[in-house]
């Protein structure tokens, strides 16, 4: 997966920007498209511990019966201190996914209870 990240001065609010991408087309074993992959991701950290990932996935599966379905969703994610002992996190994502998911909300919240 390609990765780029581009870094900010010292004293900028904005610690780095990091983006990724992934293409992929894999086939069966007579050569025919079995399943595309298409993913999408910029994060945006900063220096108050904060840190925002957009995200898109497109993928294509291939049944046995020939049908081709789709799983795709965009989400986004809002970290604070995701490194520490004590991180915090909330992350939303939805899109057109086969058959029925609904959208999803996660909230995490983890602390360190002293011994």
């Amino acid at each position: 997966m390609p990765t780029s990240s581009v870094p900010f001065s010292a004293t900028a609010p904005l610690h780095d920007i990091t983006f990724f991408t992934n293409l992929n087309r894999l086939h069966d074993h007579f050569g025919h498209l079995a399943q595309t992959q298409s993913r999408g991701q910029i994060n945006f950290d900063f220096r108050n511990f904060v840190t925002l990932h957009l995200y898109s996935n497109s993928e294509g599966v291939r049944t046995y019966g020939g049908e081709f379905l789709p799983f795709n969703v965009n989400g986004a994610y809002l970290g604070y201190k995701t490194a520490t002992p004590t991180p915090t996190s909330i992350e939303y994502a939805d899109g057109p996914y086969y058959p029925w998911p609904p959208p999803f909300l996660v909230v995490h919240h983890n602390s360190a209870a002293a011994p």
